[in-house]
């Protein structure tokens, strides 16, 4: 026990000796807020692999946070370059490949998007997820189930099928013959 409460005591010496300095390199890089969840994420990678290194060091964190950033840009251009392409005009024409579930998912919720896009386009788990939106991973799984009905319903509208809805007992249910 004394081993693990004295690496623990390392640790706050090593937050403490260089907290700010992963600081300023993060906020040479990007803006306060994007700076200051950078060196929370980096502190927490590094406290998981704390008994992976022999001597955490100023340089081995502001490596850390170099691969956050760079995850954290790559992940906003993908999100971004996405919305600038399903906000730009109408949906793409039926012979375009993916035409379909981009126009559906471009007729759902702000919400919906970005939990369909945190689970399939960034590929995180449910607690990753549900950590991004702050609310339990339990909830992101709910949310996550309700979008992908709703983008079901909206492939369905767009492909002119009839909606099937499930009863209490888990049976199918048929409503409506077509939707318009």
């Amino acid at each position: 026990m004394h081993e693990r409460s004295g690496r623990d005591g390392g640790f706050e010496r090593l937050y403490g000796d260089h907290k700010e300095a992963v600081r300023a390199y993060c906020l040479r890089r990007a803006d306060e807020s994007v700076a200051d969840d950078v060196v929370s994420q980096t502190f927490e990678i590094a406290w998981r692999r704390r008994g992976e290194v022999r001597r955490p060091s100023r340089a081995w964190l502001i490596g850390i946070a170099r691969k956050v950033l760079a995850n954290r840009r790559r992940s906003d251009r993908r999100y971004l370059d996405l919305v600038t392409r399903l906000a730009e005009g109408p949906p793409l024409g039926p012979e375009e490949e993916g035409a379909p579930i981009l126009a559906a998912l471009s007729r759902l919720s702000a919400v919906d998007q970005e939990t369909l896009l945190l689970a399939a386009w960034d590929g995180l788990s449910s607690p990753e997820a549900a950590h991004v939106l702050g609310c339990t991973p339990v909830a992101f799984r709910l949310r996550l189930l309700r979008a992908r009905r709703r983008l079901a319903d909206e492939l369905g509208a767009l492909e002119h099928r009839p909606t099937v809805t499930f009863d209490q007992d888990g049976t199918a249910v048929q409503v409506g013959e077509t939707r318009p």
